[in-house]
């Protein structure tokens, strides 16, 4: 995370004209917008000082609470807290600036605190490096058009491998999203028992179907099912699929450095590209799936999607995928999510993390807990995992991969009988 500090040299400079360019800094202006400062309690008298500072004071939602008195964290309506006259730690909360008798502080992220041995609960450091990969996509006077942050989130998907959208969708259509799948998964179950090929909330199949790819034991991938391809939701599923901000992370994510020689790369005039002088085409979307794990399900072996292209080489993503997170589940922590190493694309890295895999996982594993509407999108080569399922509640979480044109995945889904044929 970063951490800011003051830019003046006069040691008479007002200890709260500092605390308000540091919330500046932290929590700048975007897409024209200035950030929304609520005045807690006492505070109410510097109302003058921090509209002069460029905060739009409000009463209600809010981007950033200025407290002037010791104050109960929990109670705060925000993410960021100015502090004047507190210092010190804040379990939950980073100090991402300390002045003379004052402080910004940062929440951190949800992140699992179930845990699942011999992995324990995620502690401060676990979450201090899931803020790393946050993203904001919203402000207290609403969504950001997707140009105030489709650029840092294509930087921090480069870099770490993975990002995170917080609200990226509308609650009401992740938990629709997930309903979707939900219902898909039990016409599956139902079909297949009435076939008498097992039931699948029984783990008792293993035979991977046109609609349905085994994962583990008592969890598996939909895709083609009939409430993900209905038409009475085909607009819930395009906010997902179409969704401009995830297309440009994902082209932007995908796109190779700047080079002289570009010109020389005169293929580029097939297959619609456009030519060596035209932009990086967007990345192909994918059906819209689902990763279905059921109670008791285990936790999922270390792995990655798909390979580098070449060894040792890093290139850029070829293939990213978009997880939405919704439904009961979503609220429920012992449902588990998934777990990342990031920086793990990168094959060198993952070399050496390889080499004392036990160690080091533990050492840069996030377990991020999202909630419904939130997204995540991951560069396919990255280490990850799915955490168990420990609660009563089946758990869905909705996909959508982001490919470059000629990638093809024929190992789950080509070819296969489907779970609704006669036979």
């Amino acid at each position: 995370m970063e951490f800011f500090g003051s830019d003046s040299d006069d040691d008479g400079i007002d200890p709260l004209q500092e605390l308000l360019a540091a919330c500046m800094r932290i929590v700048p202006p975007l897409a024209g917008r200035r950030p929304a400062l609520r005045l807690m309690d006492h505070a109410g008298r510097f109302a003058t000082q921090a509209a002069a500072a460029g905060f739009d004071v409000v009463d209600g939602d809010c981007d950033v609470v200025l407290i002037a008195s010791v104050y109960d964290f929990s109670r705060l309506p925000c993410g960021v807290v100015a502090a004047l006259g507190q210092t010190g730690e804040i379990p939950g909360w980073e100090t991402a600036w300390a002045g003379d008798g004052a402080a910004v502080y940062r929440k951190l992220p949800a992140v699992d605190r179930v845990g699942c041995p011999p992995r324990p609960p995620a502690d401060m450091n676990e979450a201090c490096r899931c803020a790393r990969l946050v993203v904001e996509t919203r402000r207290a006077a609403g969504r950001l058009p997707a140009e105030a942050y489709v650029d840092r989130a294509a930087r921090v998907l480069r870099k770490e491998g993975v990002v995170i959208l917080p609200g990226l969708l509308d609650a009401a259509d992740a938990d629709a999203l997930c309903q979707d799948a939900l219902d898909d998964f039990e016409r599956c179950r139902q079909e297949l028992v009435k076939k008498g090929k097992g039931d699948l909330a029984a783990a008792q199949q293993q035979h991977n179907y046109r609609e349905l790819a085994m994962r583990e034991d008592l969890r598996c991938d939909l895709r083609g099912t009939p409430s993900l391809t209905s038409e009475e939701g085909v607009e819930r599923r395009n906010r997902l699929r179409q969704n401009e901000a995830i297309r440009e992370i994902c082209r932007r994510a995908a796109t190779a450095p700047p080079s002289q020689h570009r010109e020389g790369n005169y293929g580029l005039w097939n297959f619609d590209l456009g030519g060596p002088g035209a932009p990086k085409k967007a990345l192909d979307a994918g059906a819209i799936g689902s990763v279905i794990a059921l109670p008791g399900c285990a936790e999922q072996a270390l792995h990655a999607d798909a390979p580098h292209i070449y060894d040792g080489i890093h290139l850029p993503g070829h293939y990213y995928n978009c997880f939405l997170y919704g439904g009961e589940a979503s609220n429920e922590p012992a449902a588990g999510q998934t777990g990342f190493v990031p920086g793990s694309h990168v094959c060198e890295a993952c070399t050496a993390l390889v080499k004392d895999a036990p160690r080091n996982v533990a050492a840069g594993i996030v377990r991020p807990r999202l909630a419904s509407g939130d997204a995540l999108i991951f560069d396919a080569r990255i280490l990850h995992f799915g955490l168990p399922n420990r609660s009563t509640k089946r758990r869905a979480i909705v996909y959508c991969n982001h490919t470059e044109y000629w990638f093809r995945d024929p190992k789950n889904w080509d070819d296969r009988v489907s779970v609704f044929d006669d036979s």
